[in-house]
């Protein structure tokens, strides 16, 4: 895996951690809330925040190794679709898309939002093993 190399004044990075981590914290949240009233608009919210943690790594990595990206939502939704042949963001890409596509059909379970978490948790640890100060 490519080192990312960052400068620790670089407020664009900054802001792209804290919109990861509030997005996974905020999708644990509605997690919980989905399994003690299995209330599907829990588990709608906890699979949209959880996409979106992904796509900010996505787009994070990306701003690091130089890229520039679209500003609007449906523009990056098209940019992450193109990166399927990025290597490093492909797995990303990928399963960003299944959770996306699961906030449209609905397709929730708690388990299987449970392993998105996971799943969205321990690629965030794997980045920030890869982010290093310049």
């Amino acid at each position: 895996m490519r080192t990312l190399y960052y400068s620790e004044t670089d407020e664009f990075v900054a802001k792209e951690l804290s919109i990861i981590n509030q997005l996974i914290s905020f999708s644990s949240k509605e997690l919980e809330e989905y399994q003690k009233t299995d209330t599907e608009s829990y588990g709608i919210q906890a699979t949209e925040k959880l996409w979106g943690a992904l796509a900010h790594m996505v787009r994070l990595s990306q701003y690091l190794q130089g890229a520039k990206f679209p500003q609007s939502h449906e523009d990056n939704r098209l940019y992450m679709k193109e990166l399927v042949s990025a290597k490093e963001e492909q797995e990303l890409v990928k399963r960003a898309d299944k959770m996306h596509r699961r906030f449209y059909t609905g397709e929730f379970d708690y388990i299987g939002i449970k392993k998105d978490l996971d799943y969205v948790r321990q690629k965030k640890n794997e980045f920030m093993k890869r982010m290093q100060v310049k």
